[in-house]
C-alpha cells in the first residue's frame, strides 16, 4: 500500500536466536573437545573411583577403592558401566588400544555436554533474549569452571549436564509448561550422579507452586498434574534403580562376616610364587583366586607396576 511504513525486524528479533543453534552447538563443542585434549585429571577421585573401575569392566584387571569392595559396597555400578559401554565402543574401530579408549569416552563427554549446552542456551534465547544467550555462550566457552567440569568422569559433570536440562525445560515455557520433565532430569542427575543435585529443582518446584497459589481453579488442577507426573517420573527412575540398590546392600550383608580388605598394605601373590607389598587401593582381577582378597600381578590405566 502506497505510504505504508514498513518495518524490518532484525534476524535475532525474527528468528530468536542470535545465531543458528548450530553454530552455538559448534562452539560449545570446540571448547570441550579442547578440554577433552588438555585438561588433566584435578581430582585423584576421577582415577581411582571411574577411570580404574571402568577400566576394570572393559579389560577385567583394575584397581578399586574401598567404596566398590564387596566389602563394604556402598557406591552403585551403574554409573561406570553406561561409561564403559562408551569406551567398548572405540575398540570395535581399528587401531584401538587404552589411550584411544580414554580420549574416545572424553569425545562423547564433551559431545554430551556440547548438546545440554545448546540446549540450554536454545530455552535462554526463547525464555529471555539473544543477546543474553549470547552472553550465555561467552560465559561457558571462556570459564575454567568449564574447561574442566564438561569432560570429567564424575557423577557432579553428569549431574551438571542434566541440571542443564532439567532448567531448560522449566524455563522454557514455549509449547506448555514442562515442569514434569524438568523434575524428571533433575531426578536423573541426582539418581545417576550426584544425589544433592536433586536439590537444585526446588526452586523451580516453589515457584510453580505459587503461581498455583494465586491461580483459579483450573490452573491449581493443571499444577498438580504437573507435579504429579514429575513425582511418578522421579518414583519409577527409583524403582528401576531399586535392583541395584538392593543388589549392593545384598552382598554387602553376605560379607559382613568376611574378613575385610586392606588398603594400606595389601599382600599380592606373583607367578612365580613371590609376595609383594602395595600401598595402593587393591586390584580387581576376572581371574579366580583361592584366596578373595587376593591381588592380580596386573596394573591397572594409570597406576605404574609394583616392584618385587
Amino acid at each position: 500500500m502506497k505510504g505504508e511504513l514498513t518495518i524490518v525486524l532484525p534476524r535475532a528479533i525474527r528468528d530468536a536466536f542470535a545465531i543458528e543453534p548450530i553454530s552455538a552447538f559448534y562452539m560449545f563443542l570446540g571448547a570441550n573437545m579442547i578440554a577433552a585434549l588438555f585438561s588433566p585429571i584435578q581430582d585423584c577421585d576421577e582415577t581411582f573411583n571411574y577411570w580404574e573401575p571402568a577400566h576394570y569392566l572393559s579389560h577385567g584387571y583394575g584397581l578399586q577403592t574401598w567404596e566398590y569392595s564387596p566389602d563394604y559396597a556402598i557406591r552403585s555400578w551403574l554409573y561406570i558401566g553406561i561409561h564403559a559401554i562408551g569406551a567398548n565402543i572405540r575398540r570395535l574401530l581399528p587401531h584401538s588400544n587404552k589411550v584411544s579408549e580414554f580420549y574416545f569416552l572424553r569425545y562423547l563427554l564433551a559431545f554430551a555436554c556440547a548438546l545440554c549446552q545448546t540446549l540450554m542456551w536454545r530455552a535462554v534465547c526463547l525464555a529471555l533474549n539473544p543477546r543474553i544467550g549470547l552472553f550465555f555462550i561467552l560465559a561457558l566457552v571462556f570459564s575454567p569452571g568449564n574447561f574442566h567440569s564438561s569432560t570429567a568422569f564424575l557423577p557432579s559433570s553428569f549431574a551438571m549436564y542434566m541440571a542443564m536440562l532439567g532448567a531448560a525445560a522449566f524455563i522454557n515455557w514455549r509449547g506448555g509448561i514442562k515442569t514434569s520433565q524438568g523434575i524428571f532430569w533433575y531426578a536423573v542427575g541426582g539418581m545417576l550422579g550426584w544425589p544433592f543435585a536433586m536439590a537444585l529443582c526446588a526452586p523451580f518446584v516453589l515457584e510453580e507452586v505459587f503461581f498455583a497459589m494465586i491461580s483459579d481453579k483450573e490452573g491449581v488442577f493443571e499444577s498438580c498434574i504437573r507435579l504429579f507426573r514429575g513425582a511418578v517420573a522421579t518414583l519409577l527412575l527409583v524403582v528401576c534403580s531399586s535392583p541395584l540398590i538392593v543388589a549392593s546392600l545384598a552382598q554387602r550383608l553376605s560379607n559382613t562376616t568376611a574378613r575385610p580388605s586392606t588398603l594400606s598394605s595389601i599382600s599380592i601373590s606373583t607367578r612365580s610364587g613371590r609376595s609383594c607389598r602395595g600401598t595402593s587401593s587393591s586390584t580387581m582381577s576376572s581371574r579366580p583366586r583361592a584366596v578373595p582378597t587376593s591381588m592380580a600381578p596386573r596394573t591397572g590405566l594409570f597406576t605404574s607396576k609394583i616392584s618385587c
